[in-house]
């Protein structure tokens, strides 16, 4: 009867990886149209510069010269051709934009729902009573500042039960701790830290640091690249968790389908 109970949560991993691994890709995708971006922006402003230099030369002196007004034409077409092509990938990156906000969409469900299977799946096969429950499981991801705490509690919780003979272990790397540390703690002190250097005048680090989330800041590099890692060791953490909870109940399915087959001999055949 229990073991009917048991929602296979595989499938909703399986989509979980793909759909993370391509918001890593569209990410960096995102990463690369920025930066052909800020390059064409560059030479866009360096053209805009010298074309004003020829300006003021041209407007200083008292005899026109047909070269100079020429260089400023091309200038001016080199300028309009730069600004129709930031325009263009300004446009593409919006599109790029919107599809790894709809992606992050579906992985909140997707993780939504794998967790409240989880939870429910490991309280039926281990007939424990976990410390957080069920509808936590699933409405903790969606409630703002409780999303920062309950999830990693309770997929800490089920950690626990499902792996006891890790309790007490600091060695291991791919653990519910240091995905949350990665993907949580770690981004919201740069976050914090970010927002308390942009009151800070820029002269105080000599520019550098220029507000929240520049793109510049060491706060925006660090939380960029670290990312696709903690992101990458979240999906390693949930693999390692759907591994153990379906090795349990296959062993339980198997156990109760080795006693129904001894329940069902007749009586004096052995």
């Amino acid at each position: 009867m229990v073991l009917a109970q048991f929602k296979p949560i595989k499938p909703l991993l399986i989509f979980f990886t793909v759909c993370l691994f391509l918001n890593i890709a569209i990410d960096a995708l995102y990463d690369f149209f920025s930066y052909r971006v800020n390059s064409i922006n560059d030479i866009a402003v360096e053209l805009s510069t010298e074309r004003i230099r020829l300006q003021a030369e041209l407007r200083n002196n008292s005899s026109k010269s047909e070269a100079q007004e020429r260089k400023i034409d091309e200038l001016s077409q080199q300028h309009k051709a730069l600004t129709d092509r930031i325009h263009h990938l300004k446009e593409i990156k919006s599109q790029i934009s919107f599809g790894s906000i709809s992606i992050d969409i579906i992985l909140l469900i997707l993780i939504a729902l794998w967790t409240h299977r989880s939870h429910y799946n490991t309280s039926i096969l281990l007939q424990t009573r976990l410390s957080f429950g069920r509808p936590w499981a699933s409405l903790g991801y969606f409630i703002p500042l409780v999303n920062l705490i309950i999830p990693i509690l309770i997929m800490q919780d089920i950690w626990s039960r499902l792996f006891p003979e890790y309790k007490g272990k600091t060695r291991l790397v791919v653990t519910p701790t240091t995905v949350y540390l990665l993907l949580v703690c770690i981004p919201v002190v740069f976050s914090i830290t970010g927002v308390f250097l942009s009151f800070i005048p820029d002269t105080f680090f000599q520019g550098y640091f220029k507000g929240f989330y520049y793109t510049n800041t060491i706060t925006f590099h660090v939380i960029d690249n670290l990312q696709p890692l903690a992101r990458c060791m979240l999906v390693l953490l949930l693999w390692k968790l759907t591994g153990r909870i379906n090795k349990i109940y296959n062993n339980q399915r198997l156990s109760q389908g080795t006693s129904t087959d001894r329940e069902a001999i007749p009586v004096g055949s052995q």
